[in-house]
């Protein structure tokens, strides 16, 4: 095994927000995203951010497409209402930081 990953949550986004105040929140690439909805859910490692940046800038509805898909949903679930968004950030501990 390469690293240990600690996961701190840090806030749930509620959906009454409007989506570009919801884009504004998400923070690339420091954010993981968690998405949930109707007892399905999918999460991304802020890792993943790097396949979503083009010519130095992050593409959060592409990231948030991915995510409601691999959950099993609708490309667009994300910016529906009864779906959840919550972040959190992970910290990567080496194994030989601790030899």
């Amino acid at each position: 095994m390469h690293g240990i990953s600690s996961v701190f949550f840090c806030m749930t986004l509620q959906k009454n927000h409007l989506l570009k105040d919801l884009l504004k929140k998400i923070k690339a690439p420091e954010d993981g995203i968690i998405l949930s909805k109707e007892g399905k859910r999918s999460t991304f490692l802020p890792v993943v951010w790097e396949h979503f940046k083009t010519n130095g800038r992050y593409y959060k509805e592409g990231f948030l497409t991915e995510l409601s898909l691999k959950a099993g949903l609708m490309p667009n679930a994300w910016k529906e209402k009864e779906c959840k968004i919550e972040i959190y950030h992970a910290i990567l501990i080496r194994e030989d930081e601790f030899k």
